[in-house]
């Protein structure tokens, strides 16, 4: 997904709703009326993040030398900018549709739940935050 800037905001908010929230959800609908048809209840988990419940500062992007390679790499740009705004907005949303598809599909016997990963240790975040 390419950086958003400042001058493409609602292209940037759609495009990171069109992932995040709206791919999740017409999903999970095609899932749920599979469970319901065959009767057998189940669970739909939500890969949400961290950033859905708290506003995160992050690291801006910086250019870090690999070992490996002549080239060095960009770290994914994860600033306070439009991109990470949109990024949290989209998943705060998660939670909430988590919690509306789960009052939906409890008579029917399915669970709704997410789980909210934070930081994973990589090269590319590392260096920056305490871990």
């Amino acid at each position: 997904m390419p950086a958003c800037r400042s001058g493409e905001a609602y292209g940037c908010l759609c495009q990171v709703m069109d992932v995040n929230l709206k791919g999740v959800l017409f999903t999970a609908q095609a899932v749920g009326r599979q469970m319901i048809k065959l009767g057998t209840g189940g669970s739909i988990i939500f890969i949400a993040s961290v950033a859905g419940h708290v506003a995160l500062e992050v690291p801006p992007i910086s250019p870090r030398s690999n070992p490996q390679s002549d080239s060095p790499t960009l770290c994914l740009r994860t600033q306070p900018d439009l991109l990470s705004v949109s990024y949290h907005s989209s998943k705060a949303a998660l939670h909430q549709l988590a919690r509306s598809m789960a009052t939906e599909h409890a008579p029917n016997g399915i669970r709704v739940n997410t789980i909210s990963p934070s930081y994973v240790a990589t090269a590319c975040v590392s260096h920056k935050v305490n871990m």
